[in-house]
Parts: C-alpha cells; structure tokens; sequence
C-alpha cells in the first residue's frame, strides 16, 4: 500500500513537516545517499483547505505526481560540493528538513518501506542535485 506523506496533515497546520517526519523520520538513518543525490518527500496538499473544503483524491493523486516542492529527507555526500565542470559549488545550499523546489520530472519517484511488518510504502524522490532550483520558507508557495 502506497501512501502519500503529507495525507496526514491538517489544513491549520502553519509547516507539514510533523506528519512526514513522524511518519518516516526514524527510517532515513538507515539511507545512505551516493554522489550528490537528495532525497525529497513531495509536497501533496492537505485534505481539508483552509476553508474547509476537501480536496477530491484526483487531485490529491495529481500533487503525488506532479508536485513541484518537497522536504529534503537525506543528502549524499557530494551533494551541493561540485559543478559538473569539476568547480567547487559557491550557491546557496539547503539543508536537512529544508523545503526545496525542482522539476517534477527531473525526479523519480521511489517507495520508502521504513516498516516491513506494517507493509506501507511512503512515496519519495530522488534528484539529483543540480536539478533542484531552489529553497522554500514553505512548500505552498509553488504549485
């Protein structure tokens, strides 16, 4: 069973990262990244809005695939270090639990099973690097 990350989080809430932390948190130090790899967890729009109207699943399911902004999980160890060119890297850096936006499909998607007994699966993505564009004081800001 796939779920999507932030499907737990409540419209009130100011920052989602709580329920994808909660959910996966404890599994990302069993991840060790290669090169300049990140892992993110998509943005995908609570439920409810704001004005307490609920989304309907296609949509939802829409910002699964197409989401534009996710939390960075884990980064490997040359993330952010280098150019392609061989340069020292010089541009702002995110870090842990940063909000970042990329190109939906400048990323695949993967499932993280941080609980094998309970067989849910979290939808995450991996991207490299140079693909991600730029940090986020919060994920809704872009769609």
């Amino acid at each position: 069973m796939l779920i999507n990350l932030t499907q737990f989080a409540r419209s009130e809430e100011k920052d989602p990262k709580k329920p994808i932390l909660d959910a996966i948190g404890h599994a990302i130090g069993d991840i060790t990244l290669m090169g300049g790899d990140v892992l993110v967890a998509t943005y995908v729009e609570p439920e409810k809005t704001k004005g307490g109207v609920y989304m309907p699943e296609t949509r939802l399911s829409e910002s699964r695939w197409q989401g534009k902004s996710g939390l960075v999980l884990a980064m490997g160890h040359d993330a952010f270090r280098w150019f392609e060119e061989g340069q020292p890297y010089e541009g702002p850096k995110p870090s842990i639990h940063d909000w970042v936006f990329y190109r939906a499909s400048d990323s695949w998607e993967i499932c993280l099973c941080p609980d094998s007994e309970s067989n849910k699966g979290y939808s995450v993505r991996m991207i490299a690097d140079k693909d991600i564009k730029g940090i986020l004081s919060r994920p809704d800001l872009i769609y």
